[in-house]
């Protein structure tokens, strides 16, 4: 009796030291887990804040080759590298990055606890892009634990790292159609039965960030406008229905705006306004005439059947160019050459109006400050210029950067042809006629669209 109460009590201890050990146990496998579940949450976190240093960092990288030899692009893209890391992943205070050596690829500061290295250029093994169109980001940190101290464990240290590029896409298109007006909606405008054709790599362009569902940035109305062009670009948006190319079955252009592109400045920026020449004032009004290259102060008229002849040269327009009726306006060498050098008109202020139905030839000069320029109305000048196609017209780039252009013709067999580009606040092209812009490969490109990203 009495042996088997001691036995009794025997097994009682050996339970409660069996019930121990397991708690031990379990407590362990529960530290563990509770470390090991937040030690998963900090390598995520750690990823988070590496992807979006590398992305801002990427944005600052040079954008081709020759940009490339500058250090400026990449100490400033290892410069906000630092600041969005230490922003995302310092706790508490945040620590202020010292600046790295201008021209050392890779720089390692130790912030707030946070081990963090960036390097650009960088070379990715497997990667086609060049080591100064990538930029890695690493951060390295110490897990804070809960209970793994308690069991003679160390913290273990996360490290995460994120490679981003800027890939400058290049289309090869160049400046066709350009409306740059910066907010206008309605800044490019199709109606009527015009049949608009960019030859080459033209590129229509709209720099408006008008976004309205109304009329937004590129806008149209009817549907029986036609535009032809390998691409269409928009800051803002496109409200092209009926005929929106990407929904609807009545495509007036085949080809889909792609909207929200970057800014982009005026393409014709470069070019300088013409002083008044010196000499003699001239004057156009009146019948059949010769004009030579100078200085026309008051408005020139040609109306009716006016037939005018311009010597190659700068013509500059103080108070406007108008032509009417059946005038015609075209260029010649000399009376025993009827082929032309090339000739630019400046609108220095005024009207410019060619609303005649005669022939217009007026090729642009080959070379010189205003090669490929037909028409260049001054910036200082907001007057509305309207050009009609005729059965024969003929002109170089027309260029009115600080006003509407109203293109427009009123029956089939109406042309405007132009050998360039065709730059404006804001373009409206409604009508009857044939609007053929032949775009050459001398004018300025399109900016190319980066591809900003992580590579790996």
């Amino acid at each position: 009796m009495v042996l088997r109460a001691r036995r009794a009590k025997d097994d009682e201890g050996v339970s409660l030291l069996l019930v121990a050990l397991c708690m031990v146990a379990i407590l362990g496998i529960t530290a563990i887990v509770v470390d090991l579940g937040f030690a998963r949450q900090v390598r995520r976190q750690t990823q988070g804040g590496v992807d979006a240093a590398a992305l801002a960092a990427a944005r600052e990288l040079p954008p081709n080759a020759s940009e490339a030899t500058k250090t400026t692009y990449a100490d400033n893209a290892r410069a906000v590298a630092f600041t969005y890391a230490v922003n995302d992943l310092v706790k508490g205070t945040k620590p202020t990055p010292a600046t790295c050596a201008s021209g050392v690829a890779s720089c390692t500061q130790t912030l707030g606890g946070v081990t963090i290295t960036v390097t650009t250029p960088y070379t990715l093994a497997g990667s086609t892009l060049d080591p100064f169109s990538l930029v890695r980001v690493e951060a390295c940190q110490s897990t804070p634990t809960f209970f793994a101290g308690v069991l003679l464990q160390k913290s273990p240290r996360v490290c995460r790292s994120a490679v981003g590029r800027y890939h400058a896409v290049g289309g090869s298109y160049d400046f066709g159609l350009v409306a740059t007006d910066p907010t206008k909606c309605a800044a490019l405008t199709f109606a009527g039965d015009s049949d608009t054709v960019l030859s080459s790599n033209g590129a229509v362009m709209v720099n408006s960030s008008c976004t309205s569902t109304t009329a937004g940035a590129m806008d149209s109305s009817g549907s029986s406008w036609q535009l032809v062009s390998q691409y269409i670009g928009v800051v803002g948006t496109a409200t092209l229905a009926p005929c929106d190319p990407a929904t609807q079955t009545n495509k007036c252009t085949q080809t889909i705006p792609t909207q929200g592109i970057a800014p982009f400045g005026d393409p014709l920026s470069y070019l300088v306004e013409p002083s008044v020449p010196s000499g003699t004032s001239q004057s156009c009004s009146g019948g059949d005439q010769t004009l030579s290259p100078g200085y026309f102060p008051a408005l020139c008229k040609i109306n009716n059947n006016a037939k005018v002849v311009l010597r190659p040269g700068l013509y500059y327009f103080g108070n406007g160019f108008s032509t009417n009726g059946n005038a015609s306006i075209t260029c010649a060498n000399s009376d025993t050459d009827s082929s032309c050098a090339g000739v630019t008109l400046f609108i220095g202020g005024g009207e410019l109006k060619m609303n005649g139905t005669g022939k217009v030839f007026l090729p642009p000069p080959a070379s010189g400050p205003y090669a490929g320029v037909g028409i260049f109305q001054s910036r200082s000048d907001t007057t509305e210029a309207t050009i009609n196609g005729t059965a024969d017209f003929a002109l170089g780039t027309l260029y009115v950067p600080s006003a509407n252009l109203k293109t427009t013709g009123s029956g089939g067999g109406n042309y405007i042809n132009i050998n360039g580009m065709v730059v404006a606040k804001t373009v409206g092209i409604s009508g009857t006629f044939n609007f053929n812009i032949n775009v050459p490969s001398t004018v300025p490109n399109v900016p190319d669209a980066p591809d900003i990203g992580l590579e790996k």
